[in-house]
């Protein structure tokens, strides 16, 4: 389920849109019972938020911060995520065992956030040609992707991103009663 946050006056994607999106996404990847949030912003907001926690002064279409819950799109156990992160903030769990944790993380259903800037993404279709709400759709399955532990740093991981954010679009199309080819991933898209 998607938490979707918007206090932007004026939008060319209503809340229930996105939640709509939202819902066919994780019905996609079979993931319905975990949760994540998707916050539509300002090029001012996602700025601060890149410079912030990625030192880039700038603006971009979308930032994803996952909880490492999975990785390229597997479910991970929680001792192999975050079991030397925690064993360095907390010293009184050394007495639990790991498999204690593994039950815990496995009630843990928080995928991560999404924040998307709304005038970025806009001006982005205009330049590409495409209705804004196909190029919203495009950066929200890309920042999900990115909440499964896609990345594209390497040009093997990007193909395998790609792949994965082309085929969630093509489920999208449907939605959107639109072409494939009006769905682009955005790993297609550099």
């Amino acid at each position: 389920m998607a938490l979707v946050f918007c206090r932007l006056r004026k939008t060319f994607v209503s809340k229930s849109q996105v939640e709509e999106l939202c819902s066919v996404i994780s019905s996609h990847f079979n993931l319905k019972e975990y949760e994540y949030s998707v916050k539509l912003t300002t090029d001012r907001s996602i700025r601060l938020l890149n410079t912030q926690f990625r030192g880039i002064r700038a603006a971009t279409d979308v930032l994803s911060f996952p909880t490492g819950l999975f990785q390229r799109g597997q479910l991970q156990s929680y001792s192999n995520v975050i079991r030397k992160e925690l064993e360095s903030l907390h010293s009184d769990i050394s007495d639990l065992s790991y498999e204690e944790l593994d039950l815990e993380w496995k009630e843990f259903r928080d995928m991560g956030d999404i924040v998307i800037s709304l005038p970025y993404v806009k001006r982005v279709a205009e330049k590409r040609g495409v209705k804004p709400v196909y190029q919203f759709t495009s950066v929200l399955v890309h920042g999900f992707c990115h909440l499964l532990g896609y990345d594209h740093e390497e040009s093997l991981e990007r193909e395998r991103m790609n792949q994965v954010e082309r085929q969630c679009l093509n489920t999208l199309a449907t939605v959107l009663e639109c072409h494939e080819r009006d769905l682009t991933p955005l790993t297609s898209q550099w």
